[in-house]
C-alpha cells in the first residue's frame, strides 16, 4: 500500500494520473552489479556464463491501470499498478559474436510481447521481436550481434519496449561494451 501512496503522491498539482502514467512508464535503466539483481533473475545470468565481473542493466518500469482512473483520492487508490523489470547484460561469445541476454518480469499482469534492439556503437543493430506464447509473468531472451570487420571496441545500447496486458513499457541503456572483429 505504501508504493500506490509514493506513486501518487508524485502527481503534479492538476495532472491527472493518465497524464503521469506516460511518464512511469518509460525509464532510463542503471548500471549494477550482478548482486543487486533480484535473486531468481541472477540464476538465470550464471546459468549462461555471467559473473560478477560483467556490467548489468536494471530497470524497473511502474504501470498503471487507466481504464477505470478518475481524478479522485479513492478511486486512484483502488487502481492496478504493475511492476516491470527488465535486466540484461552484454558478454563476447568469440571474436565476432556478442551475446545481450535479457530477462523480464512483470508482477501484476501478463507480458505478451517483447521487442529489443541491441547496438554497437553507431554501426551494427540487431532486433529481436517476440511474441511470448501463454502469457507468463516471465520470459527469458538473448540477442546474438555480428561484426567482421577489422578488431574495435564497440560499446553496447539496449533498448527494449515490452508489451504487457496493461500496455507498452519501454527501457533502455548502454551497458558497458565488447571488442569484436578479426
Amino acid at each position: 500500500m505504501a508504493m500506490l501512496t509514493l506513486i501518487f503522491s508524485a502527481l503534479p498539482q492538476g495532472a491527472s494520473a493518465e497524464e503521469q502514467t506516460v511518464e512511469l512508464a518509460t525509464k532510463e535503466g542503471e548500471l549494477v552489479t550482478l548482486d543487486e539483481i533480484p535473486a531468481d533473475m541472477q540464476a538465470s545470468f550464471i546459468m549462461e556464463g555471467f559473473t560478477d565481473e560483467d556490467e548489468f542493466f536494471l530497470s524497473t518500469v511502474f504501470q498503471t491501470d487507466t481504464s477505470t482512473q478518475e481524478n479522485t483520492g479513492r478511486n486512484l487508490l483502488k487502481t492496478k499498478v504493475n511492476v516491470v523489470t527488465l535486466a540484461g547484460s552484454t558478454k563476447r561469445q568469440n571474436a565476432t559474436t556478442a551475446y545481450t541476454k535479457y530477462l523480464i518480469k512483470s508482477n501484476n499482469s501478463p507480458l505478451i510481447s517483447a521487442n529489443t534492439k541491441v547496438t554497437l556503437g553507431n554501426t551494427v543493430s540487431t532486433m529481436s521481436s517476440v511474441l511470448i506464447y501463454g502469457k507468463p509473468n516471465a520470459f527469458n531472451g538473448g540477442v546474438y550481434s555480428n561484426y567482421n570487420g577489422k578488431s574495435k571496441y564497440f560499446t553496447v545500447k539496449a533498448v527494449s519496449q515490452v508489451t504487457t496486458g496493461m500496455g507498452p513499457v519501454s527501457a533502455w541503456k548502454t551497458i558497458g561494451g565488447v571488442t569484436l572483429g578479426k
